[in-house]
């Protein structure tokens, strides 16, 4: 294959990413972590303040936030014009920095508070407004769908198509030409990088950062230049501003330092990369120790996580949902030392305070996985999930681009850069109990499909087969084009059977609320119906008029009712991670509450559509 055959087929790959990426991002709802995310990066870059959602770091969030800027959001924007909101949305500001559903009801108020005339036109005396009520969207604030579809493009382009190039280009520098070829299509046309490169997320930035920072770093051990060394040190401090995952660029550096000659060198770069990180982690707080006026509780984040780790040892296999927490525990050295280096001020405090939520939070964490629950997580959890949302000829490329790389015996040593990150990602990873998705380990992909570079020309077809079956499923005409997040292979039965073995991120995050929408419009359903709804986006402001069900949506402003008040005869929709039971005390509850209701559907594969025909159980 030529240069310029190899070129176009790269950009054809480019391309067909970035539209396959703009078809979910125009025609999903926002997920649920989405709204956190941009609150918390909006919010940072108009006060200063980083009070809400401190645990996760603002290098994507700021990315999504920037096109809002310009937007003329409430209550920035007229702030009168939501008097009744306001004050609801102030105290869930100034209860941020204590409290994670403070987060949730800021995020929720921001993007979907009602405007006074909604509430006025109700009689609602409080913030929100009946569900059962149909509200076309200038009843709400904010544009939201604008504000998302913004933030979603600016992730897209920075964080999607800037991975595309950066394997692009350590591919062409490995293999050639037609190995860059092959490891962009792969890329390209993966389901779950197409899902989750346009969303308000830190998932895509990470892996983009830390690929980069690996990258340049093999770049720097093949030719010391100044340009190679600034280009690692810039990746390396903005993955340290990322996710706290990137802090396993440090082992993965560590055993990369000997690869090769001029080790002093590679040392030297590396703890030049760490002063620069941490000057950049205090110019990112604004130089500021304090997260905001009030003091962050991050003693308590502590003892939370020491209690989590002295629950799992008392249950190993599964802390049940009402474990009371231990009157007395120990807490180690790690938190020890977390505590004192926030006692001398050594790093920021809500820097700090994320490490404290993310380590306590990753202990106890409810999870399914191929019909089971836990709360522990599954040790062969990612596994499953490499297994099955990965396109089956990405598998059988993924497979024989290893072994063709391990041939090359001259390129040993710089296979050396692909496979530890690899390795060291995953080792990490199935030890954790927080296996709430398979976006945890996208940041392994890009490192594996540069490795496919090295199959013959040939291999084409593998590539090309992946880009069908990422479009077309191989059960009759089941087309998953706009619905990657959802995705999963032939192993796990196709899109619509992923429910049965998988939840939460990796199938069901919320982002089917258009789908529903559109659903029940096209067979005429015009009573409210029935709804128990796994994410945070506000159904209301896709039309959708809902009884919201016990332990469902809480932004709603309304209590939920329980069970036995569901309309009879009429529809229920339950997001998948509810039907499972995900973080319920009783995962079978709505499997038994349903067992005699007709399956009518599964909307956008997250949702599935009941007809009820009797009352359910309590």
């Amino acid at each position: 294959m030529s240069s310029r055959a190899a070129a176009v087929l790269l950009a054809a790959s480019l391309a067909g990413f970035l539209a396959l990426a703009l078809g979910d991002i125009l025609t999903t709802s926002p997920t649920w972590d989405e709204p956190i995310h941009l609150a918390s990066g909006y919010s940072t870059m108009t006060t200063g303040e980083h009070r809400v959602s401190a645990e996760h770091l603002p290098f994507s969030k700021w990315i999504a936030a920037l096109p809002l800027l310009s937007m003329p959001l409430w209550p920035r924007h007229e702030p009168e014009a939501g008097a009744r909101s306001l004050p609801f949305l102030k105290s869930a500001w100034d209860a941020s920095p204590r409290s994670d559903g403070a987060w949730l009801q800021y995020a929720y108020l921001l993007f979907f508070a009602p405007r006074d005339t909604a509430m006025e036109r109700f009689g609602v005396t409080g913030w929100g407004t009946p569900t059962t009520v149909s509200l076309p969207r200038s009843d709400f604030l904010n544009d939201a769908e604008t504000a998302f579809r913004r933030a979603r493009i600016g992730l897209l382009v920075v964080a999607g198509a800037g991975l595309v190039l950066l394997v692009a280009c350590f591919s062409f520098e490995l293999w050639g030409a037609w190995g860059a070829a092959l490891s962009v299509t792969l890329l390209c046309f993966d389901p779950s990088f197409i899902a989750h490169a346009g969303l308000v997320t830190t998932d895509a930035g990470t892996a983009m950062l830390l690929f980069g920072t690996l990258y340049l770093f093999w770049r720097f051990t093949r030719g010391p230049s100044p340009a190679n060394a600034a280009g690692f040190v810039s990746f390396f401090a903005l993955a340290m501003l990322a996710k706290f995952s990137a802090l396993l660029l440090l082992p993965m550096l560590a055993l990369l330092i000997p690869a090769g000659g001029d080790k002093a060198r590679r040392a030297l770069l590396l703890v030049a990369a760490l002063v620069v990180s941490y000057g950049a982690i205090w110019a990112a707080y604004g130089f500021r120790f304090a997260a905001a006026g009030t003091p962050m509780p991050i003693r308590s984040e502590v003892r939370f996580w020491y209690a989590n780790e002295a629950l799992l040892k008392q249950y190993p296999k599964g802390i049940p949902a009402g474990a009371a927490y231990p009157a007395q525990f120990p807490i180690g050295t790690a938190g020890r030392l977390l505590v004192k280096t926030h006692d001398l001020r050594l790093l920021p405090e809500p820097y700090l305070y994320g490490l404290a939520f993310v380590r306590g939070h990753s202990i106890r964490r409810a999870s399914f996985l191929r019909g089971e629950s836990s709360t522990v997580g599954f040790r062969s959890y990612f596994l499953w999930t490499f297994l099955y949302k990965t396109p089956l000829p990405t598998l059988v490329a993924i497979a024989a681009g290893l072994v063709a790389a391990l041939r090359r015996r001259d390129r040993r040593r710089d296979l050396l850069f692909l496979l530890v990150p690899v390795a060291v990602y995953l080792a990490v990873s199935l030890r954790t109990n927080l296996n709430i998705g398979h976006r945890h380990i996208l940041p392994i992909y890009p490192f594996l499909y540069v490795a496919c570079g090295a199959l013959p020309r040939r291999f084409l077809a593998a590539a090309g087969l992946s880009a069908l079956s990422c479009l077309v499923v191989f059960t009759p005409f089941d087309v998953v084009v706009n619905r990657h997040l959802a995705y999963v292979n032939e192993l796990a039965g196709g899109p619509r059977h992923g429910h049965e073995v998988l939840a939460d991120s990796s199938l069901d995050w919320g982002q089917d609320l258009p789908r529903l929408s559109r659903w029940l419009e096209e067979r005429g359903v015009r009573e409210p119906v029935n709804l128990v709804y796994f994410g945070s986006a506000d159904p209301r402001y896709y039309g959708i008029r809902f009884v919201n069900l016990e332990h469902a949506f809480w932004g709603a402003g309304e209590q939920s009712r329980p069970a036995s008040q569901a309309l009879v005869p009429g529809w229920l929709a339950i997001s998948a991670t509810k039907y499972r039971g995900v973080g319920e005390a009783d995962p079978t509850l709505w499997q038994r509450r349903l067992a005699r209701a007709e399956l009518v559907d599964v909307v956008g594969y997250s949702i599935l559509v009941f007809r009820l025909r009797e009352p359910l159980a309590p």
